[in-house]
């Protein structure tokens, strides 16, 4: 059915309000950080109405490929855009943190009704907008693939040419932004995705019997219900445990055997029974891991990422010293681990680590394509030590298929 650009059904119009955004921020740059470009109803390059722009009231949804902004000036932006379909992948940046801004700025994003529960459907298998999964490399990666990208003739793109017109951070967010949108336009705005399955547990009826004690312990999980510890990334629930929680546990209880004032007993049986229940957790996820290696080999990690209802959410893991394992449990389809591949990330690959191991560099982009029903993943991974360099992703998928020969 047609609907009339004069005047646009309701339902047809698909809107986010973008909250704790930055006064300096232009409607340009809003536009650009949701990897789209701005619909300019007479206005000016920078997004910056004209008087008459002022006047002037839109007739009509954007363009494809386009997003309408108001509130520039402000803390709080509207953004709309042009189908349902732009309005999950903008949706998709929710959370994450916002290039360039070292932590002070994150994506706080809100359909608006009546499109209100958009955000909530997910497609198993579906993966962030490629624009997404660009944003965590750094802006000289992105302009050196996007030289290698573009015709030999066309040296100047945009992003450089925003870049030079002002100073200040909020232009070196722009310039990476306009150069994130320009690579993905010119790879296509999709990759080619190679898939792998993780390794199998070398001893399949240990696991399985692990496998039940970890996921009513994960439901059970009392932490899970503080609030994430780790900002830019879309998980319900999130908790890193180091390995000294095991001899915290042990401090606690011997702790326990010397008397302790009344007044204060309560409140170290408390403290002692957290730090118990993590140390449960974290020896139930170690012996889970061990099932999937030989006797006497084991990988070498000092901290555990737990999750809950994680999504999406590209990201480096820059504090990493080494390559991580991820094992995914639950009753759920979709989720795989997603990491970038081949020369110059040209390519994705996706494992499936439901019941299985995978391991990758999270020093590369990486994240978790779409998924319905319960998920919960255990990331073993290394900050200390000395730094290892970084495998070719097929390396590691050597090294799952080598692990579940024999299985």
């Amino acid at each position: 059915e047609m609907v009339s650009q004069s005047e646009p059904a309701e339902d047809a119009r698909f809107r986010l309000v973008w909250r704790e955004t930055e006064k300096s921020w232009t409607p340009v740059l809003v536009a650009a950080l949701l990897g789209l470009d701005l619909e300019v109803d007479a206005a000016d390059e920078m997004g910056r109405p004209h008087d008459e722009g002022e006047k002037a009231s839109a007739v009509g949804p954007p363009r494809h490929g386009r997003a309408r902004v108001s509130g520039c000036p402000g803390t709080e932006v509207t953004v709309e855009v042009p189908t349902s379909r732009d309005l999950k992948l903008a949706l998709s940046f929710n959370g994450l943190e916002v290039p360039l801004t070292h932590g002070y700025r994150h994506y706080r994003l809100q359909p608006a009704p009546p499109h209100d529960n958009i955000a909530d459907e997910q497609v198993p298998g579906e993966d962030p907008p490629l624009v997404a999964q660009l944003a965590p490399l750094s802006t000289e990666e992105i302009l050196t693939r996007l030289k290698k990208a573009r015709r030999e003739d066309d040296i100047s793109p945009p992003s450089k040419r925003r870049k030079t017109q002002a100073k200040g951070a909020k232009n070196k967010t722009l310039a990476h932004a306009l150069a994130v949108n320009d690579l993905a336009r010119a790879m296509g705005g999709v990759r080619p995705v190679d898939r792998c399955p993780g390794a199998a547990p070398l001893r399949r009826y240990e696991f399985k019997e692990l496998r039940g004690k970890l996921l009513e312990a994960l439901r059970n999980f009392q932490d899970f219900f503080d609030n994430p510890q780790r900002k830019g990334v879309q998980s319900r629930r999130y908790l890193v445990l180091k390995r000294k929680v095991v001899d915290d546990a042990e401090m606690f209880r011997r702790r326990l055997t010397v008397d302790v004032p009344d007044e204060y007993r309560r409140d170290v049986i408390g403290t002692g029974n957290k730090v118990r229940e993590r140390a449960r957790l974290w020896s139930l996820a170690e012996k889970a891991l061990r099932t999937f290696f030989l006797e006497g080999h084991h990988p070498e990690y000092d901290s555990l990422a737990i999750t809950s209802d994680f999504r999406g959410s590209p990201h480096v893991d820059k504090k990493d010293t080494s390559h991580q394992y991820v094992l995914a449990l639950g009753d759920f389809e979709g989720g795989e681990l997603c990491v970038e591949a081949g020369e110059g990330g040209e390519k994705v690959l996706a494992v499936d680590v439901r019941n299985r191991l995978g391991r990758l560099d999270g020093r590369v982009p990486h994240w978790v394509n779409g998924w319905t029903g319960e998920r919960f993943s255990l990331v073993f991974f290394r900050t200390g030590g000395t730094p290892t360099p970084m495998e070719p992703v097929d390396a590691h998928v050597r090294w799952m298929k080598s692990q579940s020969i024999g299985s």
